[in-house]
């Protein structure tokens, strides 16, 4: 639910700011949630963004988000914060270099334990950090 509210806030706000003309690659996506990296995606799309930009700055934002919640909640500081996303560089970028040639086969998995965390987590109330 938390990426699918994400990706329809974004593309909410992208069609408001950008305002496509008919044919958009949204359109194919109608007013149903969307996930966060489909809306992403969608947009790179429109604006004839290279994949490997896109997988770089969306992993880049998506680092930075994780990074700036464990110091909003005190469990690093800003400086422990700022070797991490160093250390992360790297490995996201060849995260990337393997998703820009991955096909459908080479997409998908299985981590059980996560998505039950993340039931769980979609169901506590208060959400930290939602706006």
């Amino acid at each position: 639910a938390e990426a699918t509210a994400l990706g329809t806030a974004f593309r909410d706000a992208y069609l408001a700011a950008w305002r496509p003309s008919a044919g958009s690659a949204f359109d194919a996506l109608g007013r149903a949630p969307v996930a966060l990296a489909v809306a992403v995606g969608v947009a790179a799309r429109e604006h004839a963004l290279a994949l490997r930009a896109t997988l770089d700055a969306f992993a880049a934002a998506q680092l930075s988000n994780q990074i700036s919640a464990a110091i909003r909640l005190g469990v690093v500081g800003q400086i422990a914060g700022q070797r991490i996303s160093a250390a992360l560089l790297e490995p996201a970028a060849e995260a990337c270099a393997l998703a820009e040639t991955a096909g459908e086969d080479d997409l998908g998995g299985a981590s059980w334990g996560a998505d039950l965390a993340s039931m769980l987590h979609e169901e506590q109330q208060p959400r930290l950090f939602r706006s």
